[in-house]
């Protein structure tokens, strides 16, 4: 049995992690076309941030995407593979990624704008996710290298500049932990890998206070059955908001599954 810490350094991970994985939870094992109308919902009730899965980098420095030294089981590691490169310009631009070394999984970016407005980035024309940002704004992503992909591509307004930090990382997921009971507990990304029975959150205590711990996968899932349509999935985030205006409350356990810390609330808006 391996048993997990976790530091408040991570609590906001956990928490930017799990609002992406609440929507998903239930349907992991639903096929692509079910998980879609899912996707379609959350999207145009809770909006999403530019890029997917980008994370919010630290004013002091560069922070890089699955990069905690200590991180939490089910999570995604990064290892590099080549030295930190930078690339900066203004308007559109392009980095080549032919030379990403043998094992290479990722190419690991941070994004600073240089100035107020929008940009894009993505490794295909068609991929490429639209970002507003202000002068000093940064966030990083890790693009999945496959044989097709061959360069990450920038676009922007001519007086648009930016910067760009990149590696070539090795990305693999830590196993999950298990309780005594035998319940796998940690973090999962909903879709390559395995939905733990416990997942991580950050909760709250009953005096208010932050907690970490666990809740039910089954408690996070929505009570809605999957939608089979985009105007089903509508019609059930109309459902959850009205049943559930101040979002729904499920309870936060610590690893054993069974002792109760706190409330997680899994906001319906």
């Amino acid at each position: 049995m391996m048993s997990h810490q976790f530091s408040s350094g991570r609590s906001a991970l956990v928490r930017a992690e799990l609002v992406r994985r609440v929507e998903t939870t239930e349907h992991v094992r639903a096929n692509p076309m079910r998980r879609r109308w899912v996707a379609i919902a959350s999207i145009i009730a809770a909006g999403v941030t530019a890029g997917g899965a980008m994370t919010a980098a630290a004013s002091a420095g560069w922070v890089w995407p699955n990069s905690d030294v200590a991180p939490l089981p089910g999570a995604a590691v990064s290892t590099p593979l080549s030295e930190a490169g930078t690339l900066t310009g203004s308007g559109d631009g392009m980095l080549n990624l032919s030379d990403a070394p043998d094992g290479s999984t990722d190419l690991s970016v941070v994004f600073t704008c240089g100035a107020a407005g929008s940009y894009g980035w993505g490794t295909s024309p068609e991929e490429i996710a639209p970002l507003r940002c202000s002068a000093g704004d940064t966030v990083s992503n890790n693009f999945a290298l496959a044989p097709d992909v061959e360069e990450l591509l920038i676009q922007g307004d001519a007086d648009n500049s930016w910067s760009l930090a990149w590696r070539f990382v090795e990305t693999k997921h830590q196993p999950l932990s298990t309780n005594a009971s035998g319940e796998t507990l940690g973090v999962s990304d909903g879709e390559t890998t395995e939905v733990p029975d416990l997942v991580a959150v950050v909760g709250r205590t009953d005096t208010g206070e932050l907690v970490d711990g666990y809740s039910r996968a089954s408690d996070l899932a929505q009570p809605n059955p999957a939608p089979t349509s985009p105007e089903e999935a509508l019609r059930f985030q109309e459902e959850n908001r009205k049943n559930f205006p101040e979002g729904r409350e499920v309870p936060v356990y610590k690893s054993d599954g069974a002792t109760r810390i706190g409330t997680f609330t899994v906001q319906t808006h």
